[in-house]
């Protein structure tokens, strides 16, 4: 039985290292690292968590018209980003929060420019 037991481990360890050298030698997607990190935005109503939160995800961002109110309808939205390099791969979650001191608003009653000025 024991000689059975190693033998199989033998056969176990060599089609492992079998299946090591053909990945080595043919797979192109290799990485070494994969590091996750998530980055929180809080600030007051209108420092412009959101428009860094979409600069983190596309840098080539360019926020629309300045508005004198607040376009957040949500509590809190979550985006995904994954980036590679040579031999790593992140995954960046960016947590947006609406502002301090802003309750957030309903949809059926969106504040508008107009509104603010009364």
């Amino acid at each position: 039985f024991h000689l059975l037991e190693s033998v199989r481990r033998t056969t176990d360890e060599d089609v492992k290292d079998f299946i090591y050298r053909v990945s080595e030698e043919h797979d192109e997607y290799k990485f070494q690292k994969y590091i996750s990190r998530n980055i929180v935005t809080l600030g007051r109503t209108r420092s412009g968590k959101t428009t860094m939160a979409n600069v983190i995800q596309n840098v080539a961002y360019v926020p629309p018209e300045v508005q004198l109110c607040s376009d957040t309808r949500r509590s809190v939205e979550v985006r995904s980003l994954i980036l590679s390099s040579m031999h790593s791969m992140y995954n960046i979650n960016i947590i947006d929060t609406p502002g301090f001191y802003q309750r957030v608003r309903e949809l059926v009653m969106p504040l508008t420019n107009d509104a603010t000025k009364t």
